[in-house]
Order: structure tokens, then sequence, then C-alpha cells
């Protein structure tokens, strides 16, 4: 087991669109659609408990593990076998990035998008999405496949912020939001990557 500390830097927009409820935020009484989606659309931000935007863990790790899938590199001395399968299982985000900004800052773009969510639905309707044009943040991915070599996470997670992106209309569902580049990566061996997982775990 090894962990990566990655600085990772945006180099495209990215846009969040968390789906939330009319359960979960009601309207107000005699709320009309657009004053509705106007008072609400903050919802779709991802916030810290002390109200900052942030990007999960899970999103990034996501996006690491549809890499592997998309370069499907081959392990040497396995025949077909690809890594794939290691890193589906073998890796592990737990903490995600915060950004420097307010949930109640954060800029929003309106677009008239199916009311579904489905894309090429037929009724169009406008909906705020939140955006930010500049980040940068250090993640620790957790390596528990030891299999896993540092040239090839490397490779991945290289793939993952140039074809498969974060967050609403990134490149791995056709759009071009959400790209990121690998600035710098820090490798701890076992015990230092243990010590620093307790630490979190207290």
């Amino acid at each position: 087991m090894k962990s990566a500390i990655c600085k990772l830097v945006g180099v495209s927009r990215y846009s969040q669109g968390k789906h939330y409820s009319k359960q979960e935020v009601p309207e107000e009484n005699g709320e009309s659609y657009d004053n509705y989606e106007r008072r609400t659309w903050r919802n779709r931000i991802h916030v810290t408990r002390d109200g900052y935007m942030y990007i999960p863990g899970n999103q990034i790790a996501e996006a690491v593990k549809i890499g592997a899938q998309y370069l499907s590199l081959k392990v040497k001395g396995k025949g077909n076998s690809t890594w794939t399968k290691n890193f589906r299982s073998g890796i592990m985000i737990m903490d995600g990035i915060k950004l420097p900004i307010l949930a109640k800052d954060v800029p929003g773009e309106e677009l008239f998008v199916p009311s579904n969510g489905q894309k090429g639905g037929g009724t169009r309707v406008p909906k705020i999405f939140p955006y930010v044009d500049e980040w940068v943040g250090i993640i620790t991915a957790h390596i528990f496949d030891d299999s896993i070599i540092e040239e090839v996470f490397t490779e991945v997670l290289r793939c993952a912020g140039q074809l498969i992106g974060l967050g609403r209309y990134r490149p791995g569902v056709g759009g071009h939001y959400g790209r990121f580049g690998v600035e710098s990566i820090e490798w701890r061996n076992e015990q230092q990557t243990m010590a620093a997982i307790g630490g979190v775990a207290s």
C-alpha cells in the first residue's frame, strides 16, 4: 500500500450540477418556475460545512477509474489483462478539494437544458449552473493494490484530467468543462500512508 499526493490544476471551466428535489427544497407559496430556479440554483453546489464550494473526492476517484478503463493499458506479463480492475477496486480518494470561494459567491451560467435532465430530451427549460473558471488543489490517492506502479498511476491520472474530466459537461460525457492538469505527484510509502490514514480516522 502506498499513496500519491497530487497537485491538480484546472485548465478549463469547472461546473457542478448536484441533484436536488422540491421535496428537499420546497417551493414557496405561488412561486413560479423561474423564481424557484433563481432562488434555489446554488443547491447544485457541493458545499463544505463552513460554506465553501468543494470538488468531491469520489468525483476525482471516478475520473481516475474511468481513465484506466479508457486507456486499457496492458499489464506486462499477463497477456491481454489490463489495469482497469486494479484501479476499480485498488484506489481510494477520501478527501476532495476545498475551493477558496464561498458557495454564496459562486457565479452561475443560465442555459436551456432538457427538463428531464436527459440528453436529447424534448422540452427545454432555463437552469442555472454554478461554475469556477480557475482552481487548484491537492488530493491524496490511497493505492491499496501494490501492483499499480507509479508510472501507470501517473499516466492514468493525466488521462483522467485531459480526457475524462470532472463535474458537469466534462469531456467524458461529450463536453469540454472540468479538464485538469497534474502539476506534481509526491509518493508516500506504506508506513507514511498508514500514519496519514490513522490521522484522518482519529
